[in-house]
């Protein structure tokens, strides 16, 4: 399971600790650095070290890097092996980055000093020891990059540097999804089949319970929680799910095994009332702590941005307008889906859907700070404008935007094709991939703004089933976890007795997926046909008690049916416990 991450992390100089190097007279300090997870690095003398998850800061050292634990004493400093070179970025005080590389689970820590020194030492997160070699040293494009989006999130400050800055508990704020190395790659890995799991939601009593005005609309996950939009007849609706009994990162797996009925503490614990004069809460976004819905009634629209960093107590940062004609089309300006990415530059893209997503307005922020509303329309895009693989365009229930790594931008369109059944029976499930494209057109009448043009280019699409039961005509959306691994989650309409039945897609590991090191990881899937495809049963080795494999006629009424299986064991050698 390939990792991507990249975390920047980064401060001013600390007046103390300070390291001479370079020109005389010049003293860099030691630079903060966040690491989230542990490291494998090689030191000075060129053993194996492990840097665990943790709060560091790291200076130069001649020709290695020093990383000292925050607060810790320099015994307990780490020599670091480490690539000494030149920069070309204009920097006024240290820059701490860590960086995933090439190969995949290559980490990179770089030290970059104002005076143009450059200090990169190579590890990896699975502990496989790397040849290092300033060959393997991120590109200067890469840098600049990832310099960039360090710059432009920091505060601006004149005078002298102050040896502590405090920069208020906001911006300790995620603003940011995990990116993939190869989207589209990751996109087609996606199991087919989804995985059943469940939810109990007592509140709001009459609402979403039969057909009608009444429906879940969106699904999005952040680590152990769930998030599902909601449109009752007193208000549009945001739920906060705690699903405590499954894991913050990876996969959730099926909570509905021993019992059709998922564990009572995966539970609904906030309701946010986002409206009560625009009750409908459409498909949405979450973007690191941030939350990114549209409400919509009559022939206005609002979209809502909400701060989610506790979820027990989410927070509303501020509402954007909606009215009037957009862009040039006559589409009433709704807003049934909306999604929002952070460019390599530090500012953002909103996507706001209308008309059943056929129309997409574009919202660019002319700021990196997401906690003020600066947001300007820079496009609207018609389906007729499409490019690509098909010229099918569905009516998307739910868009979210995902990032690769080099900076290109994707989204990923869920809907049901309804021309093959109804909203209630039939139908398809599709997930369609796209690529976003945003081309500057020079300045507009509004001083300062730059023009778009939007190219929306479809790259590829995928037939999901929903297994007891989920429905992409109500709610779907995508995630990204911190290991770089893309999931999908499907939502049904309404909830039975109290419960809401959801299924999630997990990515299929490949043979070039990393080894298993534990007995509790491995799996099995059996299919129902040969090529591993159609219905298929999932048995993972840490639930195995959770049903009676012994007879397959009581396991989803598999009976004898299974025609080819993958799965994930241990390697010969490796240790069961």
């Amino acid at each position: 399971m390939k990792r991507h991450f990249i975390y920047l992390v980064f401060n001013f100089l600390l007046l103390c600790h300070g390291w001479v190097v370079g020109s005389p007279g010049l003293s860099w300090a030691a630079t903060p650095l966040v690491l989230e997870q542990a490291v494998h690095l090689t030191t000075a003398e060129g053993s194996d070290a492990v840097v665990e998850a943790g709060s560091y800061v790291v200076e130069p050292a001649q020709e290695w890097l020093r990383i000292i634990p925050s607060g810790g004493k320099i015994v307990e400093a780490l020599l670091i092996e480490t690539h000494v070179g030149l920069h070309e970025e204009t920097l006024d005080a240290a820059l701490a980055l860590a960086a995933e590389g090439d190969p995949s689970d290559s980490f990179h820590l770089i030290l970059l000093l104002p005076d143009g020194k450059k200090y990169e030492s190579i590890g990896t997160t699975t502990g496989i020891r790397l040849r290092s070699s300033p060959s393997l040293t991120l590109s200067p494009i890469r840098l600049k990059m990832l310099t960039q989006q360090a710059k432009t999130a920091l505060p601006q400050f004149s005078g002298q540097i102050s040896s502590s800055i405090s920069l208020g508990s906001t911006t300790a704020l995620s603003d940011t999804n995990p990116c993939l190395r190869d989207v589209r790659a990751e996109f087609l890995k996606v199991r087919t089949h989804g995985d059943k799991l469940g939810f109990h939601h007592t509140q709001t009593p009459g609402a979403y319970s039969q057909p009608g005005h009444s429906h879940y609309q969106g699904i999005q996950r952040f680590g152990k929680f769930l998030a599902v939009s909601g449109s009752a007849s007193q208000a549009g609706e945001i739920l906060i799910i705690d699903m405590s009994t499954r894991p913050t990162t990876g996969r959730f797996r099926s909570n509905r095994l021993s019992s059709d009925t998922p564990p009572a503490n995966d539970r609904v614990v906030k309701v946010i009332e986002a409206s009560r004069t625009l009750t409908h809460a459409g498909g949405f976004q979450v973007v690191g702590d941030i939350l990114v819905v549209g409400m919509e009634g009559g022939n206005i629209s609002e979209v809502v941005f909400y701060n989610i960093k506790d979820p027990g107590n989410p927070q509303e940062l501020y509402r954007i307008p909606r009215s009037g004609t957009i862009g040039g089309f006559s589409e009433k300006p709704s807003a049934g889906a909306t999604a929002l990415v952070k460019r390599p530059d530090g500012k953002f893209v909103l996507i706001v859907g209308r008309s059943d997503s056929n129309v997409l307005d574009v919202y660019l922020s002319q700021a990196t700070n997401l906690l003020t509303n600066t947001f300007q329309h820079a496009d609207s895009w018609h389906e007729r404008e499409l490019q690509g693989m098909d010229r099918e365009f569905g009516n998307y229930q739910n868009i979210n935007l995902i990032r690769q790594c080099d900076g290109q931008l994707f989204f990923v369109g869920l809907h049901k094709n309804l021309g093959v059944g109804g909203v209630i029976r039939g139908g398809e499930d599709w997930a369609d991939l796209f690529k976003l494209e945003l081309l500057q057109l020079g300045q507009t009448g509004n001083p300062g703004f730059v023009g778009h043009h939007t190219v929306i280019t479809k790259v590829a699409n995928r037939h999901m089933y929903c297994q007891n039961i989920c429905d992409f005509d109500a709610g779907a959306g995508v995630y990204v976890d911190t290991n770089g691994e893309l999931f999908i989650y499907g939502v049904e309409h309404w909830r039975h007795s109290g419960v809401v039945r959801v299924n999630e897609f997990r990515p299929v590991p490949t043979s070039i997926s990393p080894p298993l090191t534990r007995i509790n990881q491995a799996w099995v899937e059996l299919y129902d046909d040969h090529s591993f495809g159609d219905r298929s049963i999932m048995v993972d080795y840490v639930d195995q008690h959770l049903r009676n494999y012994s007879d397959y006629d009581r396991v989803e009424g598999f009976e004898d049916k299974a025609s080819s299986a993958r799965g994930q064991f241990l390697p010969a050698g490796v240790p069961a416990f």
